[in-house]
């Protein structure tokens, strides 16, 4: 089952325009079993997303037993972004949550490597 999201890449730049208006897309996508949710981000993965990206986990959090990020198509991900995975962590479990942040391109990969979160999520 494929869930939709949020829109288009917005025009605008600059602080103003990542605040509200949307620089990325976020989707999601269940599982034939039901048990895993795979939400794509793409684009720019910052606050502009925070609405759909936690509406998708928490209406799908009770039926899935494991969680996979999917950043492949994710050009660049700011310190608001790592707060909304650690959010998801914590609302999903904390340590008992089954959560991947896979297909990071090297940007992302090493904004993750710099928060430490290896550490945290299984980054594959």
């Amino acid at each position: 089952m494929m869930f939709s999201s949020v829109a288009a890449m917005g025009d605008m730049t600059g602080s103003l325009g990542a605040f509200g208006t949307p620089r990325g897309t976020v989707d999601g996508l269940l599982s034939r079993d039901g048990e895993t949710l795979t939400i794509a981000v793409g684009g720019r993965f910052d606050f502009s997303l925070h609405d759909t990206f936690s509406l998708l986990y928490m209406k799908q959090s009770a039926a899935c037993t494991s969680f996979v990020i999917d950043l492949s198509a994710t050009t660049s991900l700011d310190s608001s972004a790592l707060g909304m995975l650690l959010l998801m962590r914590e609302r999903l479990g904390g340590d008992k949550a089954d959560i991947t942040l896979a297909g990071s391109n090297l940007l992302v990969k090493r904004t993750l490597d710099i928060a430490n979160f290896e550490g945290i999520f299984f980054v594959g």
